[in-house]
Parts: structure tokens; sequence; C-alpha cells
């Protein structure tokens, strides 16, 4: 093994920056997700429950880090700091697995542990700082946050009030959230993939994130509909920027690097810069996606939200492999390189295609290069890995890959149907800049500067990380470019954005190049080249202001929808004031130039703040909504015990028109149906709807459309009861309406027929 002091104080600081910034991201959203529901219910518990697993997964990993390599100057693959974060994640999944079958749950344990590790990286990064720097420190991380809570909570997708947006008007068009829970619900109660719209039959779909998402509610001990809401900004998101920062931190080990300067969150102003301009980006989101950069992409969509740290930490891993045994003579890699091969490159590519299967084919592509430049054939545990991983990709692809997403070969289709005309010419450079910066810098750095000095660095395998980065953004365009994969084409193009955008982080020439704490590095590094701060400040207002724009847009539009929400309710419950809160804001500044602030505030209240947070006035305004029986139902169906929705399914007759109508978008008639297991985690019977077209994907390729399946008023209980058990149930909570009146009763149905 390769032997590093990696102990110095900048390499400790920089791990323990980055668990501190992942440490306070969910207590800003958990705080900002609690004031976006006051006057609705909205008890504590599963905010703090949320932020304590959210400490577990993302502070706990350097805690053992720190403990399992004190005093160490060597760093084998499996106590790296990416490999325990991979640990300690699937502990967890594994934990909220047990919780359901043992009737157990450890999150009381979990979260005390969690908290005083977050209270250990709080202490080792307040000690000795200046205030200056803490406060810039919070500061920065509060502003990440709050453009987290605009891009998660106010697209369309989740909302701190979906719930009741969904009784109120039925929610949105943006419906993948239907489908999402309703596949989480159906692998949490049934253990089978399905959208539950009729029984549970399987479908192929990439549901690992799902499945996930099922183990970390059953700890939280929240319905799975609410965990998209809650969890997944203040778990998912936070783990998100942990995978980034945690191989930027595995990247300072390369040899050379030991005893110099480590930049980090803590000491460099630029490393925040970068991650703005990675995360939020320093063009308007509009510029953004005219060139395919997808501007908050990962922070939308939450299974590419997982995956990316997911395949992050595992490249880690790889890095930290790759110093440990890469370099070890044939024959002697030992038990952790076996365990490696056989054990760790197989299971993780497998995982990764569960949960998406792009990433999966791309990091296959990445390590079949490697292990053909580095001739790794020539090893047996190699080879054993080579094909153990080959029948697990193509295990996982047989599992998740359904039809109806390829619509054939389409050449360019990606350029030609996301990227405007006029935009096209700076594609190739804005869409694949962080790798072309990775491979400047390590070119640099390794001192090419002639065609021969490149032909020599390559055949010496001293830029195989370029090469690598460079291959997953290459084949990443390829899909794209050869075929009508619809908005999928992103997830193939788009990850080497931030494989590469976490390398540059690890890279101490990116911050020498712009002179940001550059004094500390060892006295032989001189950038070839520098701009001076004045110049670099001068040169970059403009897109140092763009993040700061792109965060308040963001954020005004979370406020203005949940003031729309309560106005609304406002509405519906009488007429509204003539003056608005800014008339309001108006008075209460006249009220305080004339000296009456105290009479100013309880008139600004009373008008505008009362009203719309009043708990008695929101609840009985949604418990008027035509809307409210049948979602009221759907949640009391949730909570009943796991042993009891395994039994029940649910009937609902074809005259409950506020069921078969909830999202009130035609063209979405499938998805209406999928609200039931969405929200109530119990499948239907029948519940195809009459007339509704069912397209070849969207999990409804399971099912075979029935004009005439739905269940009348006049249908007998016995009826339903044998449609129910050939499905394989035994109960069935039946929703009916009377006199516009809905109304539900629970069918017992007796044993399943063999």
């Amino acid at each position: 093994m390769r032997r590093f002091a990696w102990t110095t104080d900048s390499a400790l600081d920089a791990r323990a920056a980055a668990a501190l910034f992942c440490a306070l991201l969910p207590l800003f959203l958990g705080g900002i997700y609690g004031f976006m529901r006051i006057g609705f219910d909205n008890p504590a518990r599963p905010i703090v429950s949320a932020i304590g697993l959210s400490w577990w997964i993302n502070v706990i990993p350097f805690v053992l880090f720190a403990a399992l390599n004190k005093d160490r100057e060597e760093i084998a693959w499996y106590r790296s700091e990416s490999f325990l974060s991979l640990a300690v994640l699937t502990l967890t999944a594994l934990l909220g697995w047990l919780t359901l079958k043992v009737g157990l749950n450890p999150m009381l344990l979990l979260g005390v542990l969690a908290t005083a590790a977050a209270l250990f990286v709080v202490v080792i990064q307040v000690r000795r700082r200046p205030i200056g720097r803490i406060a810039l420190f919070i500061t920065a991380s509060l502003l990440f946050a709050l453009w987290i809570a605009g891009v998660e909570w106010a697209n369309g997708y989740l909302n701190p009030l979906y719930i009741e947006n969904l009784i109120l008007h039925g929610g949105t068009v943006h419906i993948d959230t239907i489908f999402l829970a309703a596949i989480a619900n159906m692998v949490q109660v049934h253990g089978v993939a399905s959208v539950g719209m009729d029984g549970i039959p399987p479908i192929a779909y990439h549901y690992g994130s799902g499945w996930l998402f099922v183990q970390l509610a059953n700890l939280i001990e929240i319905p799975v509909l609410r965990f998209y809401q809650l969890g997944v900004p203040l778990i998912i998101v936070p783990f998100f920027f942990r995978g980034i920062l945690t191989v930027a931190n595995e990247v300072r080990r390369r040899p050379g690097m030991e005893n110099g300067f480590v930049p980090s969150l803590q000491n460099s102003w630029f490393g925040w810069l970068m991650l703005a301009a990675a995360c939020i980006g320093i063009l308007p989101p509009d510029a953004l996606q005219a060139v395919a950069v997808w501007s908050a992409g990962p922070i939308v969509s939450e299974s590419y939200a997982t995956v990316i740290p997911v395949s992050l930490l595992i490249i880690g891993t790889l890095y930290g492999a790759w110093l440990d045994i890469g370099t070890a003579e044939r024959g002697s890699i030992g038990a952790n390189g076996f365990a490696f091969f056989i054990l760790f490159v197989p299971l993780v590519l497998g995982a990764t295609g569960f949960i998406k299967i792009s990433e999966m084919l791309l990091l296959a592509c990445a390590i079949l290069w490697i292990f053909v430049r580095m001739k790794l054939w020539t090893r047996r545990p190699a080879i054993a890995s080579a094909l153990l991983s080959a029948a697990l990709v193509v295990f996982a692809i047989s599992k998740v890959l359904g039809g109806g997403r390829n619509n054939g070969i389409s050449l360019l289709h990606f350029e030609r149907t996301f990227i405007p005309a006029e935009a096209l010419a700076f594609f190739p450079f804005m869409h694949l800049f962080w790798t072309w910066l990775y491979t400047a810098l390590r070119l640099r750095e390794t001192g090419v500067r002639t065609f021969a000095d490149l032909r020599s660095a390559l055949a010496s395998r001293k830029l195989l990380d370029v090469e690598a980065v460079l291959v997953i953004a290459l084949v990443g365009l390829l899909p794209g470019m050869l075929f009508d994969l619809w908005s999928d084409s992103y997830y193939f193009s788009d990850f080497q954005r931030w494989v590469s955008f976490a390398l540059v982080l690890g890279l101490p020439s990116a911050f020498a190049l712009f002179k940001s704490g550059t004094r500390d590095l060892k006295p032989g590094f001189r950038p070839t080249a520098s701009i001076s701060r004045t110049a670099l400040f001068v040169v970059c207002i403009p897109f140092i202001v763009t993040p700061f724009v792109t965060t308040l847009s963001w954020s005004a539009r979370l406020f203005r929808e949940n003031l729309g929400t309560r106005r609304e309710i406002q509405k519906l419950n009488g007429p509204i004031p003539d003056i608005g809160i800014s008339g309001s804001a108006k008075q209460l500044v006249k009220s305080a130039m004339h000296g009456q602030v105290s009479a100013g505030f309880k008139e600004f209240g009373r008008m505008q703040v009362q009203p719309l947070t009043d708990p008695r006035l929101i609840r009985s305004v949604l418990q008027r909504a035509p809307r409210y029986a049948v979602v009221n139902t759907f949640l009391g169906a949730a909570a009943l015990p796991l042993a009891q929705r395994k039994q029940t399914a649910i009937a609902i007759d074809d005259n409950v028109a506020v069921f078969w109508n909830i999202l009130p978008f035609k063209t979405y008639c499938y998805f209406s149906a999928m609200t039931a297991p969405a929200v109530s985690g119990l499948p239907l019977v029948e519940g195809i709807p009459a007339g509704c077209t069912l397209p070849p994907y969207g999990g409804t390729e399971a099912y075979h459309e029935h004009p005439d399946a739905l269940i009348r008023p006049a249908t007998p209980d016995q009826a339903i009861c044998v449609a129910a058990k050939r499905k394989g149930f035994t109960r069935v909570l039946r929703i009916s309406e009377t006199n516009g009146i809905t109304a539900s009763r629970t069918l017992v149905c007796g044993e399943v027929s063999a």
C-alpha cells in the first residue's frame, strides 16, 4: 500500500467542513418546511426525525473515518470515507427494512448518535475560527438551503402542502410524484414494483431509489408520499452534496499532494463559488437549459439525486482501491483486493442499475476501460470480477428496463429536440465544460505541453483518471445522439458534469489558478499563470450575482405558491380583504412613522397573518372541499398496520367523480387512478378508468384496458370480493357516493382460495 500523511490539519478540516455543510442543510430545510406548514397539521416529530436521520447518513461516515484512521499514514479502500458512506447508507436501509419486520425502530438511538456526531463536527469547525469565517460559512449554507427549498418545493412535483393542494384542486400537471409514490408503496407493502392500478402486476422500472425511500420512511415513521415531500429534501439532497465533497477529498490523496494545502469550504471563498457555479449556475436557468445544462436537474429528480452521490462514492472507493491495490504486484493483492474485486465492484454496479440504469452503464464502461488499460485480465480476481459484474448488469437490465421509452433510431435527436439552433454551437463547450476543465487542469499538472508529452503520459498511465472521465462523457452523449430516448438522454449526458466537477473541486491547482487560498501551498507549487483578485472580481461580478438572483427567484416562487394556497383557502372561507399584503405593509410603515408600532403590527396580523395561518379556519375549509373525504380515507388507510394493509385493496364506484377526476387533466386520466395507491399504499381492484387510453409506458404496460371494468354502484359486494380474492386480497375498502356524499366501508371477504 502507498503511505499518505492524510492527517494534516487541512485535510481533516476539508472533510469536517463537508460534514458540517451537510449537517446545516437539513437543519435549515427543516425550519423552512415547518414554517411553510404553519397553520396546517404540523407535528415536529417527523421533521426532527428527518434531521436526525440526515445527520446519521451524512455526518457519521466522517466520524467513523476519523476514528478508524486515527494515527494511520495509510488508508485502505474499505476505510475510505467514500466506502464508509456507502456502508452507512446500506446499513441504514437494512435497519429500515428490519423495522417493519421485527416491529422495533432504532431511530431514537440513531438520532442520539447522529446528534453527538454533529456536535463533534461543530466543535472541530468552530474552535479557533474567526467569527467572520464562521458567519460566512453559515450564511453560504443558508443560501444553498434557500435555493434547495425553492427548487425542491416550488417545481410542481413536491410541495410542503402537497396533500392540501391535492384536496383543494387536485395538484398540478407534474404527476411523477404520484407515479413514483405508488410504486414505492407497493414495494413497501407487497415487495413488488407495481403502480397498483388493478392488483399488483409487476412492472420493469428502476425502483431502487423508491426501495431506499421506503426503508428511510420506516425509520422516520411517515407515509411514503410524505417522505417524498420531507425526507428527500432533508436527507437525500444533503447526501447529494456529501457525495460531491467526499470524492473531492478522496482525489486529494493522489501521490504528490500529501503535504500540500487542501482547500475547503472553511478556508476558501472560491470553493463556495465553484459549488454555486456547478449547482445553481453562473448563467440564468434558461440560458443553461439552452445548452443542455440541466439546471437543478438532480434536485428535481429524486432517483437522479440518489444515484449521483452513490455513483460518486463508488468512484471515490475505486480511486482509493486504485491507490491501494491497483499498483500491487501480480498475485499480491491479498484478501482486501480479493474482496474488492469479487464483492464490491459487482454488487455496487448491480445496485446502481436498480436506482438508475444509465449511470450503471456509464460506470461499467469506465471500469471496463480501466480494466483494459491496466491489463487486469492478467489477474484472476479481476477476471472473476468482470464476469460477475457483467452478470449482475444483465440481471439489473432485465428487471428495470421497461418498454416505451425508446422510440427507435433518431440521429442527433437530443440536439434537434432540446437545443435551440442558435445555441447549438455552444453545446459541446458548455455541456461538457467541467470535463474540459478537469482535463485541462490535469494536463497542466502532469506537465503535458506537446503531443509527445501526451503520448508519454498516456503510455505511463498518468492520466488514467482523465481517460475514465472522457469515456463517461463521450459514451454518455451517444444514446441521445443515436436514439429517441425522450428526456432520458439527459441522465446519460449530464452525469459527466457531476463526476468532473467533484474531481475539479479536489484539485488545488483549480484554486491556485485564481490565487484562492494558495498562501499555504507547499513551497514547490507555482501556478504557471494566475489572475489577480481585483481583475477576477471585476470579470466575475455578473457570474457571482447570478446565483444569488437564481436563489432569490426560486425562494420567491416557493413563497408565492405557499401564499397562493393559503389565499385559496381564505377565498373559499369567504371574501378576502380588499387590501393585500403589500398594502398592509405600507400601512404598517405609516403606523410606525406615527409612533403606533404596536397597533400597526396588531392590525397587520389581524388582516393578513391570522386569516392565512388560523388552524381552525384551514381545517374547516379543507374538510368542506369535495376531494377531502376521498383523500382523508386514503390517509387513514395509509396508517393501518402493515399486516392489514397486505390483505386490503380498494374498490371505488364509478360514480365517485371526485376520485376518477381527482387530477383535472384528461390527458393523465390513468394517473388519477394511481392517486389511490400513492396516498393510501393500497392497490385498486378494477381500477383502470373507463375509456382512458393507457400508454405503453409509465407503469401501465402491465395492464390491459377494460372500458367497462369500473365498479358500478349496484355491483354486489360479493362480486367485488370475488375479484379481490382473485388478485390475492381478503379485505376491500369500498368507497361509494350517495346523494353527493362520499363514504367508505370495509368488506371482509374471507380467506384467499388456493
